[in-house]
């Protein structure tokens, strides 16, 4: 039932004939509307129609947590407990909650699409069938920290974001205290040395971040914000290989904007950002199968790929660019239906 439901904003989607451009992303059609709202019903209401392993790993969870608020006694989350403490204001039903939950995360994701694609009809295509509206529904915390932190990715392009851009990173981390790594990353999002220079440094730091004593240092380092970090995730080794299907997807697209790289003009911030995302998206999808904790890190790099599609459309020629889009089509579809 959910592969049929859900091809209907994908249906949706493709029909929709408005211009897509991000400079006329304030012109958004009546149909881009739709596919939200039909998103945030299936997001708020899933527990209604879909089968009890696909609501999410974590529905119940956070359901309890919702109940028993009172009982959970940590300021790691103070942004999450604040959040369902506004919700009791007008209501104690858990499906308020989500309800509140859900159109904060897809108005999120929805923005991060409209700000930064060159084509976000596709982006949100892709948000729907490379997992990552899936994903929405396991971890809630994460997903929605994730939705905040992207709100602020505009400003990694920007001369003056860094103020910007730490203020977003900083509401995610009460959400989500995993969410205060992404500091890190405005420096690195940044840089414009040689690509080649990149990819050698990450190739290196793949390498190293293998090591245990690595994973020891990072653990070590999250517990001093939550100290549930380091006896949850110590030791959590062989993780599901699903995680390289993200770096394959991720390699492929680098490739092809490598084929055609003088075209990409890395000199513009806005992409010189993308395709920073789109490395440290490979760089994380290949060390994630090696560690839990790098496994839950890869749900903040997977958004790139809504960007790096798109922007791959725009480097070949317009009969190449059908027969491009086309064989992604397939194949984000084929990973939607599998």
């Amino acid at each position: 039932m959910e592969t049929c439901a859900l091809l209907i904003p994908i249906i949706l989607l493709f029909i929709d004939k408005n211009k897509t451009n991000i400079k006329q992303k304030k012109n958004i059609s009546f149909l881009l509307i739709v596919v939200f709202l039909f998103l945030f019903m299936y997001s708020t209401f899933r527990e209604y129609f879909l089968p009890r392993d696909m609501i999410g790993a974590d529905y119940y969870s956070y359901q309890f947590w919702f109940d028993n608020l009172y009982k959970i006694k940590t300021i790691n989350n103070i942004g999450f407990n604040l959040l369902i403490l506004f919700v009791k204001l007008f209501s104690e039903k858990y499906v308020i909650f989500l309800a509140v939950v859900s159109l904060i995360m897809l108005f999120n994701f929805f923005k991060f699409a409209i700000d930064n694609s060159s084509d976000y009809r596709y982006s949100i295509f892709i948000f729907i069938t490379f997992g990552l509206l899936s994903l929405t529904f396991n971890g809630i915390r994460q997903s929605l920290a994730c939705s905040i932190w992207l709100l602020g990715f505009k400003y990694l392009s920007q001369d003056k974001g860094f103020i910007k851009y730490c203020l977003f990173t900083f509401l995610a981390t009460l959400i989500h205290s995993s969410a205060i790594a992404l500091i890190i990353l405005y420096p690195i999002m940044k840089t414009n040395c040689k690509l080649r220079y990149r990819i050698l440094v990450l190739v290196v730091l793949a390498v190293i971040f293998k090591s245990d004593f690595v994973i020891r240092y990072i653990l070590n380092k999250f517990s001093t914000i939550d100290n549930t970090y380091l006896h949850r995730y110590y030791g959590t080794k062989n993780i599901s290989q699903s995680n390289l299907v993200v770096f394959g997807i991720a390699i492929i697209v680098l490739i092809a904007t490598l084929i055609n790289i003088k075209k990409y003009d890395i000199n513009q911030k806005s992409r010189n950002v993308k395709i920073n995302y789109l490395l440290l998206t490979a760089f994380v999808g290949f060390i994630a199968p090696y560690h839990l904790i790098y496994s839950r890190m890869l749900f903040y790099f997977m958004p790139s790929i809504m960007l790096s599609v798109p922007e791959v459309l725009l480097l070949y020629d317009k009969d190449l660019s059908m027969i491009i889009k086309y064989f992604a089509t397939v194949l984000f579809l084929t990973m939607y239906f599998v």
